[in-house]
C-alpha cells in the first residue's frame, strides 16, 4: 500500500507539473502569434499614416488654403484628396488627420492611426511634419547663408549634434572628439545668431553620435568600458553623468537613435559581437541590453521612424549598405529589408522622408531610397554627385529639401532639392572655409541649421536657409 500511494502522489505531481509546463507554452504561444499580428497591423498603420501626410501634402501644393485648421478624415473626390468628416476607416483602423497653426504660411499636421490590437487593448501610432506656403513668395527657400559659429577651447573636432528643448529654451548637444579638453557642450541657441556654451562635461573618449530621450542624453563613444554614456540634462547649466552601458568587445559606438522606453546604438565592425544593440532605457542611467543583429560590418549612422517600427541604417556592407531593421519588437529585432548598391563604397549617411530614404556614400554621391514597402527598397534615383564623403544629413522645409554635410570643398553643405524623388537637385551649397560639416541637424521653430565641424575656430555653426 505504501508504495502503491508513493507512485500515485508522483503521478499527481507529475500531471501537475505538466500541466504547468504546458500552461507556460500556451502562453509563450499566445504571445508569440500576438507580437506576429500586432507587427503585421503595425506596417499597415504605418503605411496608412504616410499616406494621410502625403494626400495632405498634396492638397498643399493645390492650394494652401484647403489646409484648414482641426481633426478631418481624408477621401478621394474627382481623383482629388478632399478632407471628410472629422476621420476615416480602412478595415479596422481609424485615421485622423489634424492641422495645427504655425504661422500664416505654415501647418503642422498630425496622422495618427489607432485601432484595436485585441478587443481589450487599443494601439495608436502618429505621424508628424511641418507644410509651408510654397506659392507665397516668403516661403521659398532662400540661399543659405552663414549666421553665427563658435571656436571652442582646443583644436578637437566638433562630431554630431543634437536638439533639447527645456521650456521655451533652445539648446544644441555638441559632441566632440576626445582630446584635453571636454568632449560634450550644451549650447543655448534660442538667440541662434548669438549661441552661448551653457555647460561643458567630460567624457573621456570620442563622442561620435547624440541621441535625446526625454531629459536625457544618450552618447555612443569610443570608450571600450562604457562605449553608452547617459547624461542628465535635468538641469540644462549643470549636466551630470547618469550611467552607461558596457556593450560586448572594444568596437566603438558611432551611432545612437532612440524613442519612449527604447534605444538603438550602431557600433564599427565588431568581430566579437553583433553591430546593432537594442537597449531599454526604462530606467535611463541604468540601460539594459534586450536583443542585437549581426550587421557583419560597420554601421555608420541609423535613423529612426517616427512609427520607432524601424531604423535604418547606412553602413559599411558591400552588399546592404541600406540596412532596414523591424524594432516593433524591441526584444527581438530582426532585418526587414536591404539594399544593394552597386560597388564597394560604403554608406555613411542617412535621413528619412515620406514614403523614402536618403543616403549619402563614402565617395559622395547621393541616392533615393523607395522605402514604402521596408522589406522591399528600390532605388528612386540614380546617383548625384556631391563630391567627396557625406557625413551627415538632415531634412529640411516640408521634406522638399535636404540638408548634406560633407568634406567637399567650397560646398560643405549641399542644399538637395528633393521634391521630386526620382531626380534630386542641388539647390543651392555653402562654404564653411574649409570646415568639414560633420554633423547637421535643422530646427524647424528657429530655421536654422545646426552643425559640427572640423574647423579649429568653428568647431559649431549655425547656417539661415
Amino acid at each position: 500500500m505504501t508504495n502503491q500511494g508513493f507512485s500515485l502522489v508522483e503521478v499527481i505531481v507529475a500531471i501537475a507539473l505538466l500541466g504547468i509546463v504546458a500552461l507556460g507554452f500556451v502562453r509563450w504561444l499566445v504571445v508569440a502569434q500576438e507580437n506576429v499580428v500586432f507587427s503585421g497591423q503595425r506596417t499597415r498603420a504605418l503605411f496608412l499614416a504616410e499616406e494621410g501626410l502625403e494626400a495632405v501634402r498634396n492638397m498643399r501644393d493645390d492650394d494652401f488654403s484647403l489646409l484648414t485648421n482641426g481633426t478631418h478624415g481624408l477621401a478621394v473626390s474627382g481623383w482629388q484628396w478632399i478632407f471628410s468628416g472629422s476621420s476615416d476607416t480602412t478595415d479596422l483602423f481609424t485615421r485622423e488627420v489634424t492641422v495645427f497653426p504655425v504661422d500664416a504660411d505654415r501647418k503642422e499636421v498630425m496622422s495618427q492611426i489607432t485601432w484595436n490590437q485585441t478587443p481589450y487593448r487599443l494601439a495608436s501610432l502618429e505621424l508628424v511634419t511641418y507644410l509651408t506656403n510654397w506659392q507665397a513668395g516668403n516661403a521659398q527657400p532662400i540661399p543659405i547663408t552663414p549666421d553665427a559659429t563658435l571656436n571652442l577651447a582646443g583644436p578637437a573636432n566638433g562630431t554630431e549634434v543634437a536638439l533639447y528643448t527645456d521650456g521655451g529654451t533652445t539648446y544644441i548637444l555638441l559632441g566632440r572628439v576626445s582630446s584635453s579638453e571636454k568632449e560634450f557642450y550644451v549650447i543655448n541657441v534660442s538667440d541662434p545668431s548669438n549661441p552661448v556654451v551653457t555647460a561643458e562635461l567630460e567624457i573621456g573618449s570620442d563622442v561620435n553620435g547624440v541621441a535625446v530621450v526625454g531629459s536625457y542624453a544618450f552618447l555612443a563613444t569610443s570608450s571600450n568600458t562604457a562605449e553608452l554614456q547617459v547624461v542628465n540634462l535635468t538641469n540644462p547649466a549643470s549636466p551630470t553623468f547618469a550611467g552607461s552601458s558596457n556593450l560586448a568587445g572594444n568596437a566603438d559606438a558611432i551611432t545612437v537613435v532612440g524613442q519612449g522606453s527604447n534605444l538603438y546604438v550602431g557600433r564599427a565592425s565588431n568581430s566579437s559581437g553583433p553591430e546593432i544593440f537594442s537597449l531599454s532605457i526604462a530606467t535611463p542611467s541604468s540601460p539594459s541590453v534586450l536583443s542585437s543583429l549581426e550587421v557583419g560590418d560597420s554601421v555608420w549612422k541609423m535613423v529612426l521612424d517616427q512609427s520607432a517600427s524601424f531604423v535604418y541604417a547606412a553602413t559599411g556592407s558591400t552588399t546592404a549598405e541600406l540596412l532596414i531593421v523591424n524594432t516593433t519588437t524591441p526584444s527581438s529585432i530582426v532585418q526587414e529589408g536591404a539594399l544593394n548598391i552597386s560597388g564597394t563604397t560604403d554608406a555613411t549617411a542617412i535621413a528619412v522622408f515620406s514614403t523614402y530614404t536618403a543616403l549619402g556614400m563614402d565617395d559622395g554621391n547621393f541616392y533615393v531610397v523607395d522605402t514604402s514597402t521596408p522589406a522591399s527598397p528600390f532605388l528612386a534615383s540614380s546617383a548625384l554627385d556631391i563630391g567627396i564623403k557625406i557625413n551627415d544629413m538632415a531634412m529640411g522645409v516640408d521634406d522638399d529639401y535636404l540638408f548634406a554635410g560633407s568634406g567637399t570643398v567650397n560646398t560643405e553643405v549641399a542644399v538637395i532639392n528633393v521634391s521630386d524623388p526620382s531626380s534630386p537637385t542641388i539647390y543651392f551649397s555653402v562654404d564653411l572655409a574649409g570646415n568639414e560639416a560633420k554633423g547637421l541637424i535643422w530646427d524647424q521653430t528657429l530655421n536654422r541649421v545646426f552643425g559640427g565641424g572640423t574647423g579649429n575656430t568653428e568647431e559649431f555653426f549655425v547656417l539661415i536657409p
